[in-house]
């Protein structure tokens, strides 16, 4: 009687393990390809592991409404109206008018200081009324290097830093509000009309504001 207990205990036993076996059997997800990786484990898209390298400042290359020059050289002269700006290429320097001229100047307009000049159409000596400036700024390294440009049109969005534009021509552009343009105070607002006078190296579409008007 008590080997048939036994017995039937002893079974019991064996089914149970068996039982246990067979359990953790299932539980476990086969790689059958053998790479080692389980099958639960997500795999991200391509596209998703290289970040883009687009600077979004480039835009679409514009095409400046007017002819912008930049000169920049020392002040040797300044009146109500006209000031003359001298510089290497122009060593008895240039006339300047700038009766309505925007001015960014820490110090103040000052005999003996660099400025930078931003005018409208061409530099001609012979000229009594002096050269269209648009805006008299402090200078900035690169400045010599740059080119410079004029477009309008509405105003497609405003943003902490950048400020969208659609131009006469359809092209939208973006620009980077840092360094912080001239005459922008608390504006301009989504739908305004604005004039963008801007700056920009030789062969690169990444425009910097200068004015807005």
């Amino acid at each position: 009687m008590c080997r048939k207990i036994m017995n039937r205990f002893a079974l019991l036993l064996l089914l149970t393990a068996a039982v246990a076996l067979m359990t953790a059997g299932c539980g476990k997800k086969t790689d059958p390809a053998g790479t080692g990786q389980s099958t639960g484990e997500e795999t991200l898209p391509s596209g998703a592991e290289n970040e883009s390298t687009e600077d979004p400042r480039i835009m679409p290359e514009l095409q400046s409404e007017d002819d912008i020059g930049i000169f920049c050289g020392t002040v040797k002269d300044a009146g109500m109206n006209t000031m003359v700006v001298a510089n290497k290429e122009y060593p008895a320097g240039v006339v300047f008018a700038k009766e309505d001229a925007a001015v960014s100047l820490a110090d103040g307009l000052l005999l003996e200081h660099e400025v930078t000049v931003f005018y409208r159409g061409k530099i001609d000596l012979s000229s009594s009324s002096g050269v269209k400036a648009e805006l008299v700024r402090d200078p900035r390294d690169g400045d010599k290097d740059c080119r410079a440009g004029v477009v309008s049109g509405k105003v497609l969005g405003v943003g902490m830093s950048v400020i969208t534009i659609k131009t006469g021509a359809g092209t939208e552009v973006s620009f980077e509000q840092e360094p912080k343009p001239v005459n922008l105070t608390s504006g301009p607002l989504e739908g305004d009309k604005v004039t963008i006078f801007y700056s920009h190296k030789p062969g690169e579409t990444i425009y910097v504001p200068e004015l807005i008007q």
